[in-house]
C-alpha cells in the first residue's frame, strides 16, 4: 500500500507537470512559476530533469536549490517556489486529531485498533470485509468506518483537504475513481451547491478546480476494492 498512497512522480513526465500548473488557479505566491515557463521548463529538461520524481531530487533542500539555480541558470527564488509547489504533490497522510469530527472516544477505539492516520485507514479499510472488521475492532459502526476511509481516500488527491473531502461525500463523490469517471460539468454543480450551503461567504468552487483534481485524481493509483471491481 505504501508505494500506492500517493502519486507516482516518475510517471507524471515535466510536460504535463508544466500543463497542470498552467491550468491551475496557483495562489498568488506561486504565481512566479508562470513567468517565463516554457524558457524554466526547457533549462530543466536541458539539466536531464524529465520527470517530477527527477524534480524532487535535484531540489530536496535548500542547499540543493542553490546548485541548482548554478546549474540550470533559473533564479533561486523561482525554484524555491518550484519546490514548495511539487512538496504539495507529496501527499502526508491525515492524523485522526484532523478528522475533526470524531469524538474523543473514537479516536481513542481507532488507535486502539491500531490506526493512527488516514494511511492506516485506507490500509485496514480498502476492502468491505478490512471495514467490517476494522468496526468490530474499534467497536464503531461500519458507517461511520465507511465514512472515514472514503475520506481519507478523497483527500490522497492534490488540492482535497478535509472540508473538500465532506464535500465531495455529502455531494455523493466517495473515491478517487469517481473523481476521474464523473463529468466535470456534474461534479461542479453538485460540489457547488454543498459548498455554498458549508462554508457560505466563501469563494465558490470553479470549473478549474473541478479539472485540477480530475487530473490531480487521474494520476493516483486507485486503493478502494469498489474502484478497482
Amino acid at each position: 500500500m505504501e508505494n500506492s498512497y500517493g502519486l507516482d512522480m516518475e510517471s507524471v513526465s515535466m510536460e504535463r507537470f508544466q500543463t497542470m500548473l498552467q491550468n491551475k488557479d496557483l495562489l498568488p505566491s506561486r504565481r512566479l512559476l508562470l513567468e517565463e515557463m516554457d524558457a524554466q521548463f526547457a533549462k530543466l529538461k536541458a539539466a536531464g530533469v524529465q520527470t517530477m520524481a527527477d524534480l524532487v531530487t535535484l531540489l530536496k533542500n535548500s542547499a540543493s536549490v542553490v546548485k541548482a539555480a548554478e546549474l540550470t541558470g533559473i533564479p533561486e527564488e523561482y525554484l524555491k517556489v518550484l519546490r514548495r509547489e511539487v512538496g504539495g504533490y507529496q501527499p502526508k497522510p491525515l492524523r485522526l486529531a484532523e478528522f475533526k469530527h470524531l469524538s474523543i472516544a473514537e479516536v481513542a477505539a481507532l488507535q486502539a485498533a491500531g490506526i493512527r492516520t488516514s494511511f492506516d485507514l485506507l490500509c485496514a479499510g480498502a476492502s468491505k470485509a478490512g471495514r467490517a472488521t476494522l468496526a468490530a475492532q474499534a467497536g464503531l459502526p461500519e458507517a461511520l468506518v465507511q465514512e472515514l476511509v472514503r475520506i481519507a481516500d478523497l483527500c490522497r488527491v492534490m488540492g482535497v483537504g478535509m472540508v473538500s473531502a465532506q464535500v465531495f461525500l455529502e455531494a455523493g463523490i466517495t473515491s478517487v475513481g469517481e473523481i476521474m469517471t464523473q463529468p466535470p460539468v456534474t461534479m461542479l454543480e453538485k460540489t457547488a451547491a454543498v459548498y455554498a450551503g458549508r462554508e457560505p461567504g466563501a469563494a465558490p468552487i470553479t470549473m478549474n478546480d473541478i479539472l485540477f483534481c480530475v487530473d490531480a485524481a487521474r494520476m493516483l493509483p486507485l486503493v478502494l476494492e469498489e474502484d478497482l471491481a
